[in-house]
């Protein structure tokens, strides 16, 4: 498998996700073990204060973390995730979210997730624990 066959498994399966599509969340690259999603700011996404709502911005870091197992072949769902918020997103603007697996044991994957703005300042930090549900066997462990 390469990168490209990688992220055209992966971009197909979003499709899938009804909730991933009215999120607007889209995977731009990945590599084996890490992923890079971009999600833009938009109104319906908002707080009472105009800023991104802290669910989505937690919302699209979990899809980020599954995203980075799933290049890996993992099929997860969310043990637990930290969201340290780090700076608000307000107005129109793209986001992007680099996951990447920290640890692997036999049913747990941790993984690290950097969220950040156009201008590369950090807007959240996440420290996800996915658990393994099953093996998407088109995806190798390494590749």
């Amino acid at each position: 498998m390469d990168k490209k066959e990688c992220l055209d498994l992966l971009r197909n399966l979003f499709k899938t996700s009804p909730f991933v599509q009215l999120c607007g969340i889209r995977i731009d690259e990945v590599t084996c073990g890490s992923a890079r999603l971009s999600m833009e700011m938009e109104k319906k996404k908002s707080n009472i204060s105009g800023y991104m709502h802290g669910g989505a911005l937690s919302t699209f870091i979990d899809n980020a973390a599954g995203t980075a197992c799933r290049t890996i072949g993992a099929e997860v769902v969310t043990l637990s995730a930290t969201v340290n918020y780090v700076r608000g997103v307000k107005a129109e603007r793209k986001i992007k979210a680099e996951s990447r697996i920290v640890e692997k044991t036999h049913r747990h994957v941790f993984v690290e997730v950097d969220v950040r703005n156009e201008q590369n300042e950090v807007l959240a930090k996440g420290l996800l624990v996915m658990y393994c549900v099953g093996k998407d066997d088109r995806v190798p462990d390494k590749w």
